[in-house]
């Protein structure tokens, strides 16, 4: 059955609660969910590919194009492939800009997600949780960068960790914004992206005097990235390590999972009840909390699918992702003693 006549049956078969994928979900969250996996399915089949584009578009002057950082920031892991050399890449503001001129409120440099195929950080890509996280939270500006996807010509690991680098080092040192206030978040791979930025940060940072943020928000956030990649079948499969680099999918960086690491920067991480990957992150959750203890935080929101930071309007799960953000602002002011 096609796409164009499944749809009809789905609207009629949902309107049963008996039907749906959840006894909490509403008509739309059962129809919209399912749509966006076959979507998904058919994205993986086809190979759809996200070009690299540096011009400013549709985001105008809130579009830049950062510079690679100094090479001295850029050692170990994250120099293990020659072919694989930091760029230039480029990422979008929310709502604007930075202007000096104003008190800087908190920055928080988010990391898209899309398995690492998908994405470039811009308005239709991370507006919506963009706009959710400055109306609901303190946070002054969102940063979104376009880091390079495993999919095309030079993005294989460890590009999007370099790229994840690159940002990082453009806020601190170019922007001159301190550690104390950047918030590094990221959905999905995104998170996988910022846990692996939090790790570096962890090996190489004393030497490389690279303070870590204030705290980290984790969205569905992926931590063991190991299956997918040994999955043929899988659209990712592309951000697997060249073999002559020694480097394997279950190195710490690209497994997370059950390789917890030390690091003062305090952790907020949230997972849907009804994720596939639920036992994935809770069990990270786990391991990194025996080493934080109280700088760890976890919100499960019950009847949430996978990331719903991304994709909660399209979904349908606009109230859900709210309430996480708030939550997320929670821990924040918490953290602050606000």
């Amino acid at each position: 059955m096609n796409m164009h006549h499944r749809v009809p049956f789905w609207c009629i078969y949902f309107l049963f609660k008996s039907t749906r994928q959840h006894p909490k979900w509403t008509w739309r969250q059962s129809l919209c969910t399912l749509i966006f996996r076959a979507f998904i399915q058919i994205i993986s089949l086809v190979r759809l590919r996200t070009p690299c584009d540096l011009k400013p578009g549709k985001e105008k002057e809130r579009f830049i194009v950062m510079p690679p950082a100094q090479e001295t920031l850029y050692t170990g892991i994250i120099t293990a492939d020659p072919e694989i050399r930091p760029t230039k890449i480029g990422g979008t503001w929310y709502p604007s800009r930075i202007d000096h001129s104003n008190p800087l409120k908190d920055v928080v440099l988010h990391f898209h997600g899309g398995g690492y195929t998908l994405g470039d950080g811009r308005t239709v890509d991370c507006g919506f949780g963009a706009s959710i996280t400055l109306k609901h939270t303190s946070v002054g500006h969102v940063f979104c960068p376009q880091y390079r996807l495993s999919a095309n010509t030079g993005g294989r690991f460890p590009a999007a960790l370099q790229d994840a680098l690159t940002s990082y080092a453009y806020l601190i040192f170019d922007l001159a914004i301190l550690p104390s206030n950047i918030i590094l978040s990221g959905d999905s791979v995104g998170g996988h992206m910022a846990l692996q930025l939090l790790r570096y940060i962890s090996d190489h940072g004393a030497e490389l005097d690279l303070p870590p943020p204030q705290c980290a928000w984790l969205w569905s956030p992926q931590c063991d990235a190991s299956p997918p990649l040994l999955d043929p079948t899988v659209v990712y499969k592309t951000y697997t390590p060249r073999p002559e680099t020694g480097i394997s999918v279950h190195n710490p960086y690209i497994t997370i999972l059950s390789s917890p690491f030390a690091i003062p920067t305090p952790i907020f991480m949230m997972v849907g009840g009804a994720e596939l990957n639920f036992t994935e992150v809770t069990g990270f959750f786990k391991e990194m909390s025996a080493i934080k203890r109280k700088r760890c935080e976890i919100w499960i929101e019950e009847a949430a699918p996978h990331d719903i930071f991304k994709c909660g309007n399209p979904l349908g799960f606009e109230q859900e992702a709210v309430r996480a953000v708030k939550k997320a602002d929670e821990f924040l002011r918490h953290l602050n003693g606000s």
